[in-house]
């Protein structure tokens, strides 16, 4: 779902066209109908400039912001549901399994060797594999630290 504008014709509705994905564009009469998209939009740009801002950003070129925000967009949408089913669980089935580092002792593997080993001492899939872990983990430290800080909020006002 998007507006009418400028930015999202030509080759954003084509890259949209080639993976099946409809786009459905809201009327200038109806704005309103865009709100829930330009919530969660607000909601990425805002953790997106918390990160950039910290001083401590995994991301260190355009790819690895991409990366990033792709690992947020995938970590909100475990959480956000509809009819009482995630959008994994609508497009997929069901929902992702939960990274190994997630599920309590790390396991002694070459994965978790690779995460835990210095950078300069890693070839170079290791060290993708290792920048790819912190842009995971990071993502879903904003995404907990925003639900954190909105629940303390919202029961501070109650």
């Amino acid at each position: 779902m998007s507006d009418g504008g400028s930015e999202f014709k030509s080759v954003f509705e084509r890259s949209l066209e080639q993976r099946n994905i409809l786009q459905v564009v809201c009327g200038a009469s109806s704005p309103w109908r865009n709100g829930k998209v330009e919530r969660h939009g607000g909601w990425l740009k805002e953790r997106v400039e918390l990160e950039m801002s910290s001083g401590q950003c995994v991301a260190a070129a355009s790819e690895d912001l991409d990366e990033l925000i792709a690992y947020l967009v995938a970590h909100k949408n475990r959480w956000f549901s509809r009819g009482c089913f995630s959008p994994c669980q609508l497009v997929f089935g069901n929902n992702p399994t939960i990274p190994v580092d997630l599920l309590g002792d790390p396991p002694q593997d070459m994965a978790w060797q690779d995460i835990e080993s210095d950078v300069s001492d890693q070839d170079t899939a290791a060290a993708e594999f290792a920048k790819s872990h912190r842009s995971r983990q990071r993502a879903r430290e904003l995404c907990i630290q925003y639900n954190a800080n909105n629940k303390i909020r919202l029961s501070s006002q109650g």
